[in-house]
């Protein structure tokens, strides 16, 4: 059965616990720590403090207190709420009260906080929030002789001539009293633990989770430290929720009850002690994972602390899942392992960004010798290098260095055109920046599980600026530096000062060969508007129905590289914080499922141009709020990829593959572009919000106009580039049922590609069954478990009705001439 955990809670000046006669060792020279954690509930009036526990008379100014400890919180008008120390003798013994050292903190009712108070045993004070270091005072007077009197520590408030003084409205759990000055670490391993009582230098200890005894608190430790009850009875013990600490007593399972400390349904702050896994979202405010501990976030899982992370066991992220932190200005210390898989063949690249560094090392500053004693910690930070990442060499399964690049906006000297020029090449020894990308091709040889990489370090939490210098070229290879995936339109929103606000992903799918113009692939483009899919092209490819796999959204993932281009002469930096931070959406590398917007005012298509070779291109025409005829920020997109086939639509004579317009009730021109001379078609792949209108296309060459809902339209295309080849007109047509056809509703990214012998069936998922009908609604082909319709079909209109493995459907209707 899991063990539950009771707390104290005072709310009154005769509500205390009273440990006799505890401090005098405090004040001969002994080292010591006290610690427990505490919650209100009431804030601190304006000027007044409520104090944790304390020793020593701190408001009578004839005496001198030494080392003796109080912890406090209080509420003023240079900090508003704050917890507050007072470490060491008064600084002049006649006048005053004594200097606190106040840590501006917001705090809140019904929330646990951990604090802690170190004295070395010579000069030095340390003080911790929350497992972090917070202040250091120094000693200053060292022969003076100290007050021995008023040596009781009391829980819930301060003894002052023998009368408790400045009460707690609050609860207080696990006190503990060491003898020994703890490390940071120490003490963020065992905040959330609940102990035995029988840890080394552990001098007393206190759980209070006796609630039968309310007359005294019996000190687990064996010492016979007990603390007296004042006023206390059993309408004092409440059941706390301090803390649960997975214990793993009966398994591993991280949702048995069996194997927790104060099992909590949705805990706050959480110790791990034994090895567990979570297989789902989970959300706490604080984990410490002790040296014996460790936690596995499987995949596809999100796992979000609000505020510390400390994790001196191990922490290991699988493929697909998340770590989000909500508090930026923590600085997190100890290093995680994530696990992310790039392109598995060696001759394909994928754009990577780090999302951790090798290391931090926080380092104190010597503090002032009279208050406040304020920390300003200044962060030594290692960063990581491909070598701490990949395996490279000549081998099987090993990497070539010679594909390391990163885009800087400067010429870095590879090659000698246009295309090259601003790559530089770097080693696999180069530190990586937070922020930046870089390219690396797959492992050699043919085992795709060794595309996998291991990334060790400490995770990114908080701001990350990367520095931007125009001289040569404005296009940058950054990347996602957290752990989790980022949301690309708060990105580019929170960057329109720098960028254009358009993302490219590179992405290449398929091919075995190093030359550039061989590659079989390119750059998928995203705004807010949408994302439009990778150009394809026939070199070398032999499969002229296949589509890139995927299609960028908002969800960038961690560890992805992506491209930018910063505005004309800018210098500056891009930004990432935070707020772009985003729950899930990190199952694969390069992008997440295509998602649509909930708003009703946005309507937008998917127009595809392609030909029988395999040459293919898409651009996403559009309207939503905000949206002008010119050039909007982070909405159109400019074409990147200027490649065998291409379409556009021109804005001030740009070339442009995403266009947001604020209607669609005009004629939007359409240009295309290819190399080679022959057919190509023009088709609809995809569209939202426009489920009542008709989509047409006007061919300003032959005059015809064609309904791309009825079937896709081919025509002949000869070298050359036509802007206003085409006109797309989009009209309301009320009379139109959205039962008519659902091109891709229920069952999405399925095209149908005309071939000589029948109709390729182009979709990711397994289709299980096949039905084609004329518009009389006679069945003339069925067919099961196939992607290719093998039939030649006379002239005329078809309904090609196709259901997936899991029941989904899709009724799409096709000409064939």
């Amino acid at each position: 059965m899991a063990q539950d955990n009771y707390a104290i809670e005072v709310d009154n000046n005769r509500e205390f616990v009273e440990i006799q006669n505890y401090g005098e060792f405090m004040t001969n020279g002994n080292p010591y720590t006290v610690e427990c954690l505490f919650k209100l509930s009431n804030i601190p009036f304006f000027s007044s403090d409520q104090v944790i526990f304390g020793s020593g008379n701190y408001f009578n100014p004839n005496f001198i207190r030494c080392a003796k400890p109080i912890v406090l919180v209080g509420n003023d008008l240079f900090n508003g709420t704050y917890i507050g120390f007072i470490p060491t003798e008064r600084q002049n013994n006649n006048f005053g009260r004594l200097p606190i050292l106040e840590i501006p903190y917001e705090l809140e009712v019904d929330t646990w906080y951990h604090v802690a108070f170190v004295y070395n045993g010579g000069n030095e004070f340390y003080f911790y929030v929350n497992g972090r270091r917070v202040g250091h005072a120094t000693k200053t007077h060292h022969n003076i002789s100290c007050n021995t009197s008023n040596n009781d520590i009391h829980i819930g408030g301060v003894n002052i001539d023998g009368r408790n003084t400045a009460n707690l409205d609050g609860a207080v759990d696990e006190f503990r009293i060491w003898r020994k000055a703890k490390t940071e670490a120490e003490i963020q391993a065992q905040m959330y633990t609940h102990l035995t009582g029988r840890e080394t230098d552990l001098d007393l200890y206190y759980d209070f989770d006796d609630a039968s005894n309310t007359s005294n608190v019996i000190d687990i430790t064996g010492n016979g430290n007990n603390g007296i009850t004042n006023n206390i009875d059993s309408r004092n013990w409440i059941t706390s929720s301090s803390f649960s600490s997975f214990t793993g007593a009966v398994s591993d399972d991280y949702y048995l009850a069996e194997n927790w400390y104060n099992f909590q349904a949705a805990p706050s702050n959480v110790g791990i002690e034994a090895s567990t896994s979570i297989s789902n979202n989970v959300s706490l405010k604080n984990i410490s994972i002790s040296q014996n501990g460790s936690l596995t976030v499987t995949e596809n899982s999100t796992f979000t602390v609000d505020s510390y992370l400390h994790t001196q066991g191990l922490l290991t992220l699988e493929e697909g899942s998340s770590l989000v932190q909500l508090d930026e200005g923590i600085v997190n210390q100890y290093p995680i392992v994530m696990k992310r898989t790039g392109n598995t063949n060696e001759f394909r690249y994928s754009y990577w960004s780090l999302p951790a560094v090798k290391s931090i090392d926080i380092l104190y500053e010597t503090p002032p010798i009279s208050a406040p004693w304020t920390t300003n910690p200044t962060l030594n930070e290692k960063l990581l290098t491909p070598e701490d990442i990949f395996n490279f060499g000549t081998s099987e399964g090993q990497r070539d260095p010679y594909w390391l690049f990163l885009l800087t906006g400067t010429q870095g000297g590879f090659g000698n055109d246009a295309d090259n020029i601003f790559w530089s090449q770097i080693s696999q020894t180069t530190e990586i920046d937070k922020g930046f990308g870089f390219t690396l091709k797959g492992p050699l040889g043919s085992n795709p599980s060794q595309a996998k990489a291991t990334i060790e370090g400490v995770p990114t939490n908080g701001d990350v600026t990367v520095p931007l210098v125009y001289v040569d070229n404005n296009s940058y290879l950054i990347g996602n530096p957290y752990p989790s995936a980022i949301s690309a339109d708060e990105f580019i929103e929170r960057n329109n000062a720098t960028i254009t606000g358009t993302i490219y992903f590179w992405e290449q799918w398929s091919g075995n060969s190093h030359v550039y113009d061989e590659y079989i692939g390119g750059y998928a483009t995203y705004t807010r508007l949408g994302g439009v899919t990778t150009k394809n092209e026939a070199q070398s490819f032999n499969d002229p129905t296949f589509r890139a796999p995927t299609t960028p959204n908002n969800a960038i993932s961690a560890g992805q590289g992506f491209v930018v281009e910063t505005r004309e002469n800018t210098s500056g930096t891009i930004i990432f914080d935070n707020d772009m931070r985003i729950e899930g959406s990190n199952t694969q590398f390069y992008r997440q499922t295509t998602t649509s917007t909930n708003e009703n005012d946005v309507k937008k298509c998917w127009i595809n141009l392609s030909n029988e070779e395999g040459d293919f291109d898409q651009i996403l025409i559009g309207t939503l709020p905000g949206a002008t005829a010119a050039d909007d920020y982070g909405l159109d997109g400019k074409l990147l990829d200027f490649k065998t086939v291409y379409a556009y639509t021109l804005i001030d004579d740009e070339k442009y593959t995403i266009n947001a317009l604020p209607s669609l009730d005009n004629v939007i021109p359409l240009g295309v572009a290819t190399n080679i001379n022959m057919e190509h078609t023009i088709e609809l792949d995809n569209e939202e919000g426009l489920a009542n209108h008709e989509i047409l296309l006007k061919d300003n060459t032959t005059g015809v106009t064609h309904n791309l809902r009825e079937a896709s339209y081919t025509f002949t295309l000869d070298v050359g580039d036509v802007a206003n080849r085409f006109e797309l007109l989009i009209q309301e047509n009320e009379t139109r049922s959205t039962d008519d056809e659902s091109p891709i509703v229920t069952l999405p990214n399925v095209r149908l590609r005309l071939q000589n012998n029948g109709i390729a069936i182009v979709t990711e998922r397994t289709i299980e069954a096949i039905q084609v009908s004329d518009l009389s609604g006679h069945t003339v082909y069925t067919d099961r478990k196939s992607d290719f319709i093998k039939k030649k079909f006379e002239q005329g209109f078809y309904i090609v009705i196709l259901t997936d493995s899991n029941g989904n459907h899709v009724r799409k209707k096709v000409f064939i001439p």
